[in-house]
């Protein structure tokens, strides 16, 4: 959850500090060190988690509605 990250977070790094995913899945670590004016760096290997990530960062958006 956004809460857990961002108190692990403000713990443990300082603004614009560089915090590091190795594991970005859906970018939620990113989205979050963004919102606390941290740097992030994320690696992802799934095509479709990248661009879920890459389209939560670039639009801002914490949750993406499913249209189903």
């Amino acid at each position: 959850p956004f809460e857990l990250i961002e108190k692990i977070l403000m713990y443990s790094s300082k603004q614009d500090d560089i915090v590091l995913d190795p594991f970005l899945g859906s970018g939620q670590v990113a989205f979050v060190s963004k919102r606390l004016g941290r740097k992030y760096l994320g690696f992802e290997i799934v095509d479709d988690y990248y661009k879920f990530a890459k389209y939560r960062l670039d639009n801002d958006v914490y949750r993406i509605k499913d249209n189903d």
